[in-house]
């Protein structure tokens, strides 16, 4: 459990990182800012590939829906990520008994946090103060899966 516990604090860790990031290289987000949106749809992507593929679903399937995630993905702009993330805390709760789909799945939604929390900043930059408590209220959901992990 504290394993668990120490892996889900790390993986929000990236989410932090991105919003630090935001305010070192203030000059550069506004060039990058499409960049980072391609880096969180390719990063998604791959966390929802590699859970399809510890399901052991078929290739054929895997592929197809890969595929429609990440067109679906681009099309929506993913202004929701306090959902997505918590979707992403789900995934990490559903790969935790395999250690090496987890830790596949834990460093990629922790490089998912980079992007995700440099384009949070980017929106909420003006008031640190607003940001750290909109930061706060938005991303706690994310560790709501942790009260569950007793039941696995």
């Amino acid at each position: 459990m504290l394993t668990l516990i120490l892996t889900y604090l790390t993986v929000f860790l990236g989410l932090v990182a991105g919003v630090i990031l935001a305010f070192i290289a203030k000059e550069e987000l506004p060039t990058a800012k499409k960049h980072f949106i391609f880096l969180r749809d390719i990063l998604v992507t791959l966390i929802m590939l590699f859970l399809l593929y510890f399901y052991d679903l078929n290739k054929i399937i895997i592929m197809i829906v890969t595929i429609l995630t990440f067109l679906t993905l681009i099309n929506l702009k993913l202004e929701k990520d306090n959902i997505l993330y918590l979707i992403l805390s789900i995934v990490l709760m559903l790969t935790y008994k395999d250690k090496t789909f987890f830790l596949i799945e834990s460093i990629l939604v922790f490089l998912y946090g980079f992007p995700a929390g440099t384009l949070f900043a980017m929106k909420h930059m003006k008031n640190i103060k607003e940001l750290i408590k909109t930061f706060l209220t938005r991303y706690i959901w994310f560790f709501i899966p942790l009260i569950f992990a007793g039941y696995l």
